[in-house]
């Protein structure tokens, strides 16, 4: 039995508890992981806050407006596979 699968994870957070899903989660807040690294989170309101601080990082397909008071794009909706893609971090120095 394998314990981990690598790959784009997303861990849900709402009433129901918290529970790890390879599909994006519908109705609640939740992060996205990639490889075991935490890429970002979309808030239940919609906004997207993404992590700059890992190997690979989310780039957007579309432009979305970027709410500087939040840190995060202002989606509007819930995120499709087609609004992003997973790339390498060409900023990304490693562990310091």
């Amino acid at each position: 039995m394998k314990l981990h699968e690598f790959g784009l994870w997303f861990w849900e957070y709402d009433e129901r508890g918290n529970k790890w899903s390879t599909s994006i989660p519908q109705r609640s807040t939740y992060s996205i992981w990639y490889d075991g690294e935490y890429l970002g989170v979309q808030w239940e309101g919609f906004p997207l806050r993404i992590n700059n601080d890992s190997s690979r990082i989310i780039k957007l397909k579309k432009h979305f407006p970027y709410d500087y008071l939040n840190a995060g794009y202002q989606i509007g909706y819930r995120l499709t596979p087609d609004d992003f893609d997973i790339i390498p971090n060409t900023d990304y120095k490693g562990d310091k």
